[in-house]
């Protein structure tokens, strides 16, 4: 059969004789029609093996001494970062709601920008966030004044509160 040198036992790497060099080859190339070696490129599938090469011996992975537990005390937790104070700063989310709705309660007596309303939320400390969600609960009205939607100005008025 052509292919008889394919189906025999060959154990890699291997060394080999082209010519004047001693060749060291690696594996079987992924097309199974030839092998691979350092540096050589390919070779045919019909060469002949001098001796193969004994892999190193493997090292160990770990060494008794680094898997040793050490006995003695745990450390202690040190709190740091957010449980340093143990509480949060800023309050629950209810109360920075109700704070953004008395704000908004407070400032639109009369008809605002959007813009000023926001800057005075800013020194207030009160988020964008906040504002519109207490926009929304409280139902103001927007109206756009000058521009396109996008573009335009906004201006915020009271909202009415039932009698």
């Amino acid at each position: 059969m052509k292919w008889d040198y394919i189906k025999r036992e060959t154990r890699f790497p291997f060394r080999t004789r082209i010519g004047d060099h001693v060749i060291t080859v690696t594996g079987l190339h992924y097309s199974g029609a030839a092998y691979e070696t350092d540096g050589y490129g390919l070779l045919p599938l019909n060469i002949i093996p001098l001796e193969p090469i004994d892999p190193a011996p493997e090292m160990p992975r770990f060494c008794a001494e680094s898997t040793a537990i050490e006995s003695g005390r745990k450390k202690t937790w040190q709190k740091t970062g957010f449980f340093k104070t143990g509480e949060i700063q800023h309050g629950s989310p209810d109360e920075k709601a109700s704070r953004a709705r008395r704000f908004l309660e407070e400032v639109l007596i009369q008809p605002l920008p959007a813009r000023e309303v926001f800057r005075l939320g800013a020194k207030r400390n009160i988020p964008v966030k906040a504002i519109k969600r207490a926009k929304r609960k409280l139902r103001v009205k927007s109206i756009c004044i000058t521009g396109l939607r996008r573009t335009g100005r906004w201006v915020w008025l009271c909202p009415v509160l039932d009698a």
